[in-house]
């Protein structure tokens, strides 16, 4: 998306909408600045650096702009969710129970957490629906920084901001619509969303990458994460948006232990560190071993370049941007590169538009490699 070099906005003009690690997200709406001081406890000893420096301006993922939709068959607000659902398989250092569970013990441990999640991205992986109702639930319950739901581009719900779902929902899902709760449709429609095709222009690209996957079980969560019951087997469909994150997060073959001792070997035979920033992707990408034409630099260099790019998936968010139908027929924009769908919720008796988005997935740098080992350290 083009920047506007013309805009000077206004304070009055900005909003906070979130944060990572190494990037500050404000959304351009006349609302109180004042919203930017509401940052999350544990990062309030960040701060902007004193001087000019660069920002991007990018488009909305919360949103359904007309380019998209171009009719006027889409009714009531805008619900967005945003998921961040972290590792989705179980790691070789510890086969029993997932790396998010570890992760908050470690958080906890440091104050960075009141008290633990009862998520589960193994739950949520699962392709179970029973069992990504139980990951929603919890996520609801304890969303910290993995679970967030705008209204109409305002933040409604989510860590220390924990609103009435039903007053939420009002308008999107009408109470005398429903069979069953409002909670319960919207994470049915949540699940559906999930489990759809997900259509992007790197297809060509993922479909390249093998996914042998089953479902696995968390001894940290047995208590909360019940086994699947589904008649027949589930699996979790390979095209979905979380098949997507995934396959991306299984490029890790090698884990942190290795990958420092692979990222040392090559900088001290070569002083070419850029090749860690490059965008082209390298051939071969997710075979295990070192195939035919690769030298022993180049296999270790994919191996590296894999391990960031996983860290990536594992690290990324996915918005669902949702609006209710008023008609049974919709325009699309064919020139849209968005992956957008149309669920029916039979327990809603109504039908959404719904836009699928991938969000924080800007490059690792190979520094992070060192700066994971010391985290997992702690952990270990």
């Amino acid at each position: 998306m083009e920047s506007n070099h013309n805009n000077d906005w206004t304070a009055a003009e900005l909003v906070y909408r979130g944060e990572g690690n190494s990037s500050i997200v404000i959304a351009v709406k006349k609302v109180c600045f004042d919203q930017f001081r509401k940052v999350k406890l544990f990062r309030k000893h960040k701060s902007l650096p004193d001087e000019d420096t660069f920002a991007l301006l990018m488009p909305d993922f919360c949103d359904i702009p007309q380019t998209i939709a171009t009719n006027d068959n889409l009714i009531g607000p805008v619900i967005s969710v945003e998921i961040k659902p972290k590792q989705g398989f179980l790691s070789s250092l510890d086969p029993y129970s997932c790396v998010y569970s570890s992760f908050q013990s470690v958080k906890l441990e440091q104050g960075l957490i009141t008290r633990k999640s009862g998520y589960c991205p193994l739950d949520l992986y699962s392709g179970c629906r029973h069992r990504m109702n139980i990951a929603l639930n919890q996520l609801l319950s304890n969303p910290q920084n993995n679970f967030r739901i705008f209204r109409d581009l305002q933040l409604a719900y989510g860590e220390g901001l924990k609103c009435d779902i039903d007053t939420i929902l009002h308008g999107f899902i009408n109470v005398t619509e429903t069979i069953g709760s409002i909670k319960d449709v919207f994470c049915n429609l949540l699940i559906e969303a999930l489990l759809k095709p997900f259509h992007n222009k790197n297809e060509i690209l993922y479909s390249k990458l093998k996914m042998k996957y089953e479902q696995h079980y968390c001894n940290y969560h047995r208590d909360i994460s019940l086994p699947c019951e589904c008649k027949e087997k589930c699996q979790l469909p390979y095209d979905c948006i979380l098949g997507t994150i995934l396959r991306t997060q299984m490029l890790d073959t090698i884990d942190h232990r290795f990958a420092q001792d692979l990222l040392d070997f090559i900088l001290k035979c070569s002083s070419d560190i850029e090749k860690f920033s490059e965008l082209t992707v390298p051939r071969g990408v997710g075979s295990i071993s070192k195939l035919d034409f690769e030298s022993n630099e180049l296999f270790m260099t994919r191996k590296i370049w894999e391990f960031l790019v996983s860290l990536t998936a594992k690290d990324c968010s996915i918005i669902i941007a949702m609006q209710k139908l008023n008609s049974a027929e919709i325009e699309f924009n064919s020139d849209t590169e968005d992956a957008v769908t149309i669920i029916h919720v039979p327990q809603a008796r109504s039908r959404f538009f719904v836009r699928l988005s991938i969000i924080d997935v800007d490059q690792k740098p190979f520094h992070k490699v060192y700066k994971l080992k010391n985290f997992k350290n702690i952990k270990i």
